[in-house]
């Protein structure tokens, strides 16, 4: 199980997920999973994910001066450097 214990009781993962290129074929992979994940949704709180949330990290307005990630126990980040 996935879950984190605080105080006795079982805790989703929370879970924060960064891609840094503009393909976003990773996280269409996590999304493929299709019954697997719907399973393990219960044991993880997706945080941050871009695929699946339009988060306005610098304000709705964009009148913010830092992006602002909620805080998570996994982190995920795919992307890479062209060589």
């Amino acid at each position: 199980m996935l879950t984190a214990i605080k105080g006795g009781d079982p805790m989703p993962i929370k879970v924060a997920s960064e891609w840094l290129n503009s393909c976003s074929g990773c996280e269409i992979a996590i999304l493929n999973l299709g019954e697997t994940l719907l399973d393990l949704l219960p044991q993880i709180e997706f945080v941050h994910i871009p695929v699946l949330m339009d988060h306005k990290h610098y304000g709705q307005l964009g009148d913010k001066k830092s992006i602002d990630i909620p805080k998570a126990t996994v982190g995920l980040l795919s992307g890479g450097h062209p060589q």
